[in-house]
């Protein structure tokens, strides 16, 4: 199925319309207002499969919720991390879980997903939340990234993590319809998007005709796998983008090796160790403003043999924890 762009009046936040069941647990705009602290994390799964042959691709959020139990209690908890030797107060970090996207397979088509993507995360972040979509297919960083954008001046820079570059379209005149294999086509498109830092690419590219190396692109920046697995210092790998930068974090947990995330959409061999990837997400959360993210293309179901599940709930635990306004505790790697 093809997705379209959403229109400029979808991209209009209108606050009477969150009262609507956008999102598996509706909330109001004024228990939205009372529910979320400056720089809240708020958290909604995709489980929305449009782009993909595997019958489990919309199992994502499911199973990335049953591997976080610590962050998803029915009260504060003080925990005990035997790694680090010391203690995680969560009552400062919990975050505000709003369900599931809502989509009636029957009825809706993916521009109705996308709509609901964009209005709802423009009021999350209207009301000073950050945002945090679990997935799921990768097109939902598009829409999720123009809500977040909305139609003011917001400019914002995106690492993105991923074994693939999704934008196989760059300088080739045009980017068609919205997939998880050119998503980052259309998000370089976004004006408020100032880079685009992309991490542990290591699948080919089709050149276009005529060229002997990949067009140029006045946003885009890969950095490529082995330069991850080389040892290279986070400073340099993450260079192009000035610290202290307002930051969107798109993770497509595909990034990791096989061995390590074997149920994802499209494993590519010779990936990252997730001590690895965890020690660049606590730099990015370190060194960078975050004002929002996606952890995305986990497949499968939640049963605990669910390897790229487990591993996806270390990233977000890593980014909740390690990144909290107020919160000095920080795994170690």
């Amino acid at each position: 199925m093809g997705f379209r762009r959403p229109r400029r009046d979808d991209v209009a936040v209108r606050a009477r319309e969150f009262t609507r069941s956008w999102i598996g647990n509706p909330c109001s705009t004024k228990e939205l207002r009372e529910s979320v602290r400056p720089g809240r994390w708020c958290v909604f799964g995709v489980p929305v499969a449009f782009d993909s042959d595997d019958p489990l691709a919309n199992g994502g959020p499911e199973a990335v919720r049953a591997a976080l139990p610590y962050l998803w209690p029915r009260a504060p908890r003080r925990l005990w991390d035997w790694n680090a030797g010391g203690v995680v107060d969560s009552a400062g970090v919990l975050p505000l879980d709003l369900g599931d996207v809502r989509y009636d397979r029957r009825e809706d088509r993916a521009a109705d997903v996308e709509r609901r993507l964009t209005l709802a995360v423009g009021e999350i972040t209207r009301h000073g939340g950050r945002p945090l979509i679990l997935g799921g297919e990768h097109w939902l960083t598009y829409p999720v990234l123009a809500g977040l954008l909305g139609s003011g001046d917001r400019q914002v820079d995106v690492i993105h993590f991923d074994a693939h570059t999704d934008r196989p379209a760059a300088g080739s005149g045009g980017v068609g319809t919205l997939r998880n294999s050119n998503v980052m086509s259309f998000v370089e498109d976004l004006s408020g998007v100032r880079r685009l830092l992309q991490l542990g690419v290591r699948e080919f590219d089709v050149l276009p005709p005529g060229h002997d190396e990949p067009p140029a692109s006045k946003k885009a920046e890969v950095v490529a796998c082995a330069r991850l697995l080389g040892g290279e210092s986070a400073e340099s790998l993450f260079a192009p983008v000035e610290p202290g930068s307002s930051v969107y974090l798109s993770i497509d947990v595909d990034v990791l090796d096989p061995a390590v995330a074997p149920e994802v959409g499209w494993p590519v061999p010779g990936g990252l160790g997730l001590d690895r990837l965890l020690e660049l997400i606590a730099y990015v959360g370190s060194a960078y403003d975050v004002v929002g993210a996606d952890v995305v293309e986990v497949h499968g179901s939640a049963g605990r043999n669910n390897l790229a599940a487990l591993a996806a709930a270390r990233c977000v635990r890593r980014l909740v924890l390690g990144a909290s306004e107020g919160h000095h505790y920080a795994f170690p790697n």
